[in-house]
C-alpha cells in the first residue's frame, strides 16, 4: 500500500483476512452519539428474533419505529423526526401492515437489486424516507441488508470514484447499489470462512466496518479514539475528584496519551480495584458478620487467592464480588451506600470490569510498542474513563488521613491527585488510637456523619527507601508477611514500607488470626 492509497480501498480491494475486517468492526461503537444509542444498538440486536416467533405478524412495529429505530438512526434530532412521524402516520395499524407486508416478501428471499429496491419501497412511507427504510430492514434482517445513511454515503462514492462508474443520484438508487455491493462482498469473505474462523461476515457487519473506515484513517480509527478519549479525559475530572489513590495513578495519562505507557494505563485499574477490595474487607472485617470460612478464604496461605500473596488484577475484583455478595445477603448498610448495587449492575455495561481486565492483560502483555496496537490502549484508556465515570459518586466520600498523637490528630485531604493538603473534618470523628501507629486513613460519609477506617489497607508514614526522600507517604497494601509479622506497603511512587504495628491491629480485627497455615 502506497502513502497516497485509501486504507478504506486497499481494506475493500486487498483484505482478505478477516481478522482485520473483524478489527476494523470493533470500532463502530466508538462513534456512538450517546450512551442511549449504545443501549439501543443492543435492543436492535434482539429484534431479529421476534420473526421467529408465530404471531410476530402482531408485533407494535409503529412504536418499534418511533421508541427504537428513530432514536438509533437519527440521535441528534430524536424528538424532531418522532413528532413528524407522528404527524404524518396517525393510522397505526396501518403502519403495523406496511411493515408485516414487507416482512412478508423478505421472507421469502432478497437475489438481486430488484427485490432490494421492492423492498425499501414496501417500507417507505411518509417520514420514513430510503435511508430509515434500510435502517429498518436492516434491524429486522441484518444478514440480508445494511444501512445506507449520510454517513456511508461517502463509502459509496469513493467504491464507486475507484471502480464502479457512474454514482447514482437518487437515495433509493443509491441504497440498492450499496446493499448489492455489500452482498457481494459478503459472499466474497463468506469464502474465507472455516471451522476455527471467529468472525462470520454478514451485510450488516460489513456495512459497520465501512461506517468505521469512512475518513479513511490509515489507524483503523485511531484518529477518531484519540479525539473522543482526549472529550472523556476533560470531562470525567476524576483526577480532580477521585480518592487519592485512584486520582494520583489516572493523572499520569493525562499528559502521555501519545507514549504509550501501558503499565501506567493497567495501574489505574488496579488501584480502582484495589479501592473497592479494601472497602469490602474493612467493611466485612468491621461487621458482625465475619465467617471463619471467609477469613480463611481472604487470608489463609493455603488459599488460592489471598492476602497473604501477591494478589493479581482479577483477584481483586473477585474479592470484592464475594465480599459485596456476601454483605449484600446481610444488608449491611455501607458507609458508601449505592457501592454494592453499582457494583453488581456494572457488569451490564459493554465497559465491565471483567472485560476491562481482560483487554488490560492483553494490552500489558503485548507492551503496545507497534503502531497498530496504539487503538487497542486507547480504546481501554476510552473505557476506563467510562467506567470510572460510571463510579463517579466516589468523588463524594472523602477519604482522610490522620497523623496520629498523643495530643493531636491533623488531618489531611486524600482526594485529587496532588499533595495532601490539611483540611478540616466533615464531622467529629471517633479516633482511634493505635499504639505505635503513625496514621489512620478514613473514609466519610458526609451526610450520615459516618466513617470507616481503610487501615491497615492503606497506611502513611515515612519513607523507607536507602536514600529517603525525606518525606512521608501513604501506602496501600501489597502483601501480608505472617512469617515476618509485618504488612508489607507499596506507594503510588513506587517506595517500600513494613509495619508490624498494621499486622497487630488486623489481628486484633479478626479473631483467630493468623491462622496455622498462614504462618
Amino acid at each position: 500500500m502506497t502513502e497516497t492509497q485509501s486504507p478504506l480501498l486497499q481494506l475493500w480491494y486487498e483484505e482478505d483476512d478477516l481478522m482485520v475486517w473483524e478489527k476494523a468492526e470493533s470500532y463502530y461503537d466508538l462513534y456512538f452519539y450517546n450512551d442511549q444509542q449504545r443501549q439501543l444498538e443492543k435492543v436492535i440486536e434482539t429484534v431479529p428474533q421476534i420473526l421467529t416467533q408465530a404471531n410476530w405478524q402482531n408485533y407494535d412495529w409503529y412504536t418499534f419505529i418511533h421508541d427504537v429505530i428513530l432514536p438509533w438512526y437519527s440521535p441528534a434530532y430524536v424528538e424532531e423526526r418522532q413528532r413528524e412521524f407522528c404527524n404524518a402516520n396517525p393510522n397505526h395499524e396501518q403502519v403495523n401492515q406496511k411493515i408485516n407486508h414487507a416482512i412478508a416478501f423478505c421472507q421469502r428471499g432478497i437475489q438481486g437489486e430488484s427485490d432490494i429496491r421492492q423492498a425499501i419501497e414496501l417500507v417507505k412511507m411518509k417520514h420514513i424516507a430510503a435511508k430509515t427504510a434500510t435502517a429498518i430492514l436492516t434491524v429486522l434482517f441484518p444478514t440480508e441488508f445494511c444501512v445506507f445513511s449520510k454517513f456511508t454515503d461517502p463509502v459509496l462514492q469513493k467504491l464507486y470514484q475507484a471502480n464502479l462508474g457512474p454514482l447514482p443520484i437518487e437515495d433509493t438508487d443509491k441504497a440498492v447499489k450499496l446493499i448489492h455491493i455489500v452482498r457481494e462482498k459478503q459472499k466474497e469473505l463468506s469464502k474465507l470462512v472455516d471451522k476455527d474462523t471467529t468472525w462470520i461476515p454478514t451485510p450488516r457487519k460489513i456495512e459497520k466496518v465501512l461506517f468505521a473506515m469512512r475518513d479513511d484513517d490509515p489507524n483503523l480509527g485511531i484518529h477518531k479514539l484519540k479525539t473522543k478519549f482526549l472529550e472523556q479525559l476533560k470531562n470525567s475530572h476524576i483526577s480532580s475528584l477521585f480518592p487519592y489513590f485512584i486520582a494520583r495513578v489516572f493523572h499520569q495519562i493525562e499528559n502521555m496519551h501519545d507514549r504509550v505507557e501501558a503499565m501506567i494505563v493497567s495501574n489505574i485499574l488496579s488501584s480502582f480495584l484495589h479501592y473497592l477490595a479494601s472497602i469490602s474487607v474493612m467493611e466485612y472485617l468491621y461487621s458482625d458478620f465475619q465467617s471463619q470460612e471467609l477469613n480463611n478464604e481472604l487470608f489463609n496461605q493455603s488459599s488460592v487467592e489471598s492476602f497473604a500473596k501477591k494478589l493479581s488484577i482479577g483477584s481483586y475484583n473477585r474479592c470484592a464480588r464475594t465480599l459485596f455478595g456476601y454483605l449484600k445477603e446481610k444488608n449491611l448498610n455501607l458507609i458508601v451506600p449505592n457501592l454494592i448495587q453499582s457494583y453488581f449492575e456494572q457488569a451490564k455495561l459493554d465497559y465491565n470490569l471483567n472485560k476491562l481486565i481482560e483487554r488490560r492483560n492483553k494490552v500489558t502483555k503485548n507492551n503496545l510498542v507497534m503502531d497498530e496496537m496504539k487503538a487497542d490502549l486507547t480504546t481501554y484508556k476510552l473505557d476506563m474513563i467510562r467506567l470510572l465515570t460510571y463510579f463517579n459518586f466516589l468523588s463524594e466520600y472523602p477519604v482522610f488521613v490522620l497523623e496520629l498523637g498523643s495530643d493531636i490528630h491533623k488531618p489531611y485531604l486524600a482526594m485529587g491527585w496532588g499533595n495532601l493538603e490539611y483540611s478540616d473534618l466533615p464531622f467529629e470523628l471517633p479516633l482511634p488510637k493505635f499504639e505505635d501507629a503513625q496514621a489512620n486513613v478514613v473514609l466519610c460519609n458526609k451526610q450520615q456523619k459516618r466513617s470507616l477506617s481503610l487501615y491497615p489497607f492503606y497506611t502513611y508514614g515515612p519513607c523507607s527507601k536507602k536514600l529517603p526522600c525525606q518525606k512521608p507517604h501513604l501506602y496501600y497494601l501489597h502483601q501480608i508477611n505472617a512469617k515476618k509479622g509485618v504488612i508489607e506497603y507499596l506507594s503510588l511512587e513506587g517506595h517500600e514500607y513494613q509495619s508490624s504495628t498494621a499486622f497487630q491491629h488486623l489481628k486484633e480485627l479478626m479473631p483467630n488470626f493468623p491462622p496455622t497455615e498462614f504462618m
